[in-house]
């Protein structure tokens, strides 16, 4: 971090810091919708239905990540704290309908 935080180094490194914020928390989730919209939601049969295994240590890795730029830039720029808040909600809701419906 540079010694004083100008509107130059808000400009430049805090349009950055929020889309890799965004950027992270979205992007694992954009394969698994486009699946499902190209292939769209079908019936199944019971023994197809659950056939993916829930991979913990990538989401673990994912709110590590929101967290960690979260409370090391949020303080110079407050927004980070709402938009980590919605994020890590969004991620625990989509998480929550994927294991229930979706993995083993």
């Amino acid at each position: 971090m540079p010694r004083r935080l100008t509107a130059k180094w808000f400009e430049v490194y805090g349009k950055m810091i929020v889309m890799n914020l965004l950027v992270t928390s979205f992007l694992p989730y954009v394969g698994i919708l486009l699946n499902l919209i190209v292939n769209g939601v079908r019936c199944k049969k019971a023994s197809d239905q659950y056939t993916k295994q829930f991979r913990m240590i990538r989401k673990n890795a994912n709110i590590l990540t929101t967290s960690f730029i979260c409370f090391t830039y949020g303080f110079s720029m407050p927004i980070l704290f709402l938009f980590g808040t919605v994020s890590l909600i969004s991620q625990y809701i989509i998480d929550k309908i994927l294991v229930t419906y979706f993995y083993k």
